[in-house]
């Protein structure tokens, strides 16, 4: 754990620097999306610290993809959420997660520009600001609140999917939070979706979550945060959800397809 909120303390510290310069080199990968020198710089520096005190695991990063050890490695989200850094918003954070034999061992978000930072470690329990987030206590999915991206997310799936009819009717919450899934872990929504969601994306953001009493899997049902999908709900209620929509088969999708090794299998950590 002392590792994973160093690296994430050097990768912070680095983009913080970058964003009140405010003077940032912007370009668009080959997917359309942003990307920033604050990003590459970030990358590098906690790859090269890891590389001193960690030379033997091995590295997922946004930015310059996998590098050694499969079985020992970090995922790193340099900056998640550059267009808002690019702007001068300070709604962005550095994401550091580690992974041991395919589970989440550790995570952490640092947002140093709003002063704010979560963690977890597995059986250590999950914190936000230095505070423990508490488990908290259950709603029944009639009565759970789902995100305001989830309900954005709901529209791109096809009307008769099993979640569309489950979630449909929910009310929605606006968050103050960029992170839906650390707004869960607080317990100020209940239900999130997302239909994109990259590993290095979702790694340090379930960590945080399942220590704090949630669960995380894709959208058919599967203890996994690889394919490419996150179902995202606080633990009764994520069991509640995923028995009344009649639990699928674990997606054939792993992450192979993006050069990342056998399939990280997470399972509900709570």
């Amino acid at each position: 754990m002392a590792l994973a909120l160093a690296l994430a303390e050097t990768g912070a510290r680095l983009a913080q620097r970058r964003f009140e310069q405010g003077r940032l080199h912007v370009s668009l990968k080959a997917d359309g999306t942003p990307v920033s020198d604050a990003d590459m710089a970030v990358e590098h520096g906690i790859r090269a610290r890891l590389e001193l005190e960690r030379p033997d695991d091995g590295v997922v990063g946004e930015e310059f993809g996998v590098s050694g050890n499969r079985r020992s490695r970090w995922l790193i989200d340099p900056i998640h959420g550059t267009d808002n850094l690019v702007r001068g918003d300070p709604r962005w954070a550095v994401m550091v997660a580690l992974e041991v034999g395919g589970r989440i061992e550790a995570g952490v978000v640092a947002a140093p520009a709003l002063g704010r930072r979560w963690w977890a470690a597995r059986g250590l329990g999950a914190f936000a600001d230095g505070r423990p987030l508490h488990r908290h206590w259950d709603r029944d999915l009639a009565n759970a609140r789902l995100t305001s991206r989830g309900s954005r997310e709901l529209v791109r799936l096809r009307p008769a999917h099993r979640l569309v009819r489950l979630l449909g009717t929910l009310p929605v919450v606006t968050l103050a939070l960029p992170w839906p899934e650390l707004a869960v872990a607080e317990g100020s929504a209940d239900i999130d979706l997302r239909l994109d969601a990259p590993l290095w994306e979702l790694a340090a953001l379930a960590a945080i979550l399942t220590e704090a009493g949630g669960g995380v899997t894709d959208l058919s049902g599967a203890r996994r945060i690889d394919g490419g999908s996150a179902l995202v709900a606080r633990s009764g209620l994520h069991a509640e959800l995923l028995g009344t929509a009649g639990k699928h088969t674990p997606h054939s999708v792993s992450a192979r397809h993006a050069g990342l090794g056998e399939a990280t299998a997470v399972a509900l950590l709570g």
